[in-house]
């Protein structure tokens, strides 16, 4: 056992005695952050007012549009990633979920409706616009009373 051991420690030094080495290098450029605000910071405020009829939420009523505009202090040559952060329903992935169970907002770009916290691209300075509409899980019955939602606009650089 004693010489095996040995052996193996013989080994070893050999096996280190024939290893080879090369450097690593990282690199990286530190730039200033360069900020934008989504709608000059102000929050977006979306009233569907006091007439969304409880039999004609589908998704194909009460359509309002939602314009986020961007100010960059510099121009972001390949433009932005605007990602919505919401909980969507478990009837809708495009829609955000109220403080009403079977009831969501429905947000869509051009007809398709977005997946949330995934980034869409914008081309700087163009606006995103969305278009909002109440959705309801299909056979529930909603009963009058007022709802709210919400979600999160973050804007990246791409």
């Amino acid at each position: 056992m004693r010489h095996l051991v040995l052996m193996a420690l013989a080994c070893l030094h050999l096996s280190l005695a024939y290893s080879a080495e090369t450097y690593v290098r990282f690199e990286g450029t530190i730039v200033e952050e360069m900020p934008c605000d989504i709608n000059d910071g102000q929050p977006v405020d979306l009233d569907f007012g006091d007439a969304v009829a409880i039999n004609k939420i589908d998704g194909s009523h009460f359509i309002k549009p939602i314009t986020l505009n961007f100010t960059c202090s510099s121009n972001p040559i390949a433009g932005l990633a605007v990602t919505i952060l919401a909980t969507s329903t478990n009837f809708d992935n495009s829609a955000v979920q109220t403080d009403i169970g079977d009831l969501g907002i429905r947000l869509t770009k051009k007809g398709n409706g977005i997946a949330f916290n995934t980034p869409l691209v914008v081309n700087y300075p163009d606006p995103l616009t969305l278009m909002a509409s109440p959705v309801k899980r299909v056979g529930s019955q909603l009963m009058p009373g007022d709802f709210t939602a919400f979600a999160t606009a973050v804007v990246d650089y791409q």
